[in-house]
């Protein structure tokens, strides 16, 4: 255990010292590489690059230097791993719908109950224990996956 923070510590430079200091294994792929001479910003100066939406690494007391961990946040002030992980989610969403499209004859044959409607609406149902994605077509109440 690091430590027991608030939510809003994220700029905190002594969660990355700690880190560091006990297992630097665990930040191996977060170090900088760059060449220039790194400065050191205190946890204020973190806190307000933070507030305008900007990023630095993080320097360590052995003149070590970071990448964020957290990956920062993007110029509108959103946790980049949010930002990416909805990207992620929103390119999913947009390959199915694809998918759902091309096949949309296959996925109706698929009903073993056969039933029709002249309206399709296709709703997200959820993530089954295989970590499939299952959709539903409201009207009839047909569930179906999407295999790649």
């Amino acid at each position: 255990m690091v430590g027991v923070y608030g939510h809003g510590d994220w700029t905190d430079t002594n969660i990355i010292q700690v880190i560091h200091d006990n297992w630097p294994h665990e930040l191996h792929v977060f170090k900088s590489n760059s060449t220039s001479t790194p400065v050191r910003l205190t946890s204020q100066d973190y806190r307000v690059l933070r507030k305008k939406g900007a990023n630095s690494t993080i320097v360590v007391s052995d003149g070590t230097e970071y990448i964020s961990p957290g990956m920062g946040v993007t110029c509108n002030k959103a946790p980049m791993s949010a930002t990416v992980n909805s990207s992620r989610i929103i390119y999913e969403f947009n390959l199915a719908y694809d998918a759902i499209v091309e096949n949309i004859d296959l996925i109706l044959e698929s009903d073993p109950m056969k039933r029709t409607s002249d309206i399709l609406t296709i709703g997200f149902e959820g993530i089954d224990n295989l970590n499939v994605a299952i959709y539903k077509i409201k009207e009839t109440g047909h569930k179906f996956t999407i295999s790649s």
